[in-house]
């Protein structure tokens, strides 16, 4: 499975399941979503932490 598309559904569908996940899950995946957004993060870093999303 591609960690980016499963990035992309969570960020797409994040209104409408956010608040069923436990806080500290939810606030890692906000930080993992984070890093993969973020266009000066390095190829590698942001594919690991899209790989990492998917655990």
């Amino acid at each position: 499975m591609n960690p980016y598309a499963v990035l992309a559904a969570a960020a797409a569908g994040w209104d409408r399941f956010a608040d069923r996940i436990a806080e500290p899950t939810r606030e890692r995946l906000a930080a993992l979503l984070a890093v993969v957004r973020h266009r000066r993060t390095d190829e590698h870093a942001r594919r690991t932490a899209a790989e990492e999303a998917q655990v």
